[in-house]
């Protein structure tokens, strides 16, 4: 839902974001996200990735109102997918706002979760995800990948599992930007990791999520992902943080 000027909702002004909470309702009204537990949401679609693992809405304590979009990995060696949501307008900036978590995480196999904005294809887009790595360890990562060789930043970055998150990620012209921090905290001023200008692809997509676990080391994994949100007109997206 959007709005040609900005609406207070519980106090907050925001203007022209387009977002869902995977939730049914926040604050008693729905905003596109009327999901139903048990099945895959029909707005949205697999970009990338085998298509092996679960992917549905599901009921779980922690999320605001009680219900996640859950991707759980069911292969021996691993998987990653990317997921857009196909009701928004393609465009070339966005500024995304996502809350999640991954259940299970360690340092013997990589569990990632995130936002993606401008994603076209399985091969341009740009995104911002928490990684969990036997070789790289902890980490907060901006990837842009073009068709070609991607350009990367990320610095180490601790964080756990069981824990819900916001991420936020800007992309402006060919700029990238993403921060993240606790559920429950400040949001941070400043920006966590930067591509400098000249790095993000300039092509018009959508936006969407990336995950990935890998089952023979450590284990299964599951994210979950409880809110959504765009905007395309410079201001940041909107959320109840």
């Amino acid at each position: 839902m959007t709005f040609p000027f900005p609406v207070m909702l519980n106090g907050i002004e925001w203007g022209n974001s387009i977002w869902t909470d995977f939730r049914d309702k926040w604050a008693g009204e729905t905003y596109l996200g009327s999901y139903s537990a048990g099945s895959f949401m029909p707005d949205w679609s697999l970009v990338y990735g085998s298509g092996t693992a679960t992917a549905d809405i599901i009921a779980i304590p922690g999320a605001i109102s009680g219900q996640a979009f859950r991707h759980a990995n069911t292969e021996s060696v691993g998987s990653v997918d990317m997921y857009r949501w196909d009701t928004l307008p393609t465009a070339v900036n966005m500024d995304v706002l996502m809350g999640g978590f991954v259940l299970q995480a360690n340092d013997t196999s990589e569990k990632i979760v995130g936002p993606l904005a401008t994603l076209s294809a399985s091969s341009t887009f740009n995104g911002a995800y928490l990684n969990a790595s036997d070789v790289l360890g902890d980490e907060f990562r901006i990837w842009s990948q073009n068709g070609g060789v991607p350009s990367v930043a990320s610095l180490s970055a601790p964080w756990a599992p069981l824990v819900w998150y916001w991420f936020r990620i800007n992309v402006n012209g060919s700029t990238i930007r993403a921060k993240y921090w606790q559920r429950g905290s400040t949001e941070p001023s400043g920006w966590t990791l930067t591509l400098p200008s000249g790095t993000a692809p300039s092509a018009p997509g959508r936006a969407g999520v990336i995950m990935s676990a890998e089952v023979t080391l450590g284990g299964p994994s599951s994210h979950y992902i409880d809110f959504f949100s765009v905007c395309m007109d410079g201001n940041p997206a909107w959320g109840p943080v």
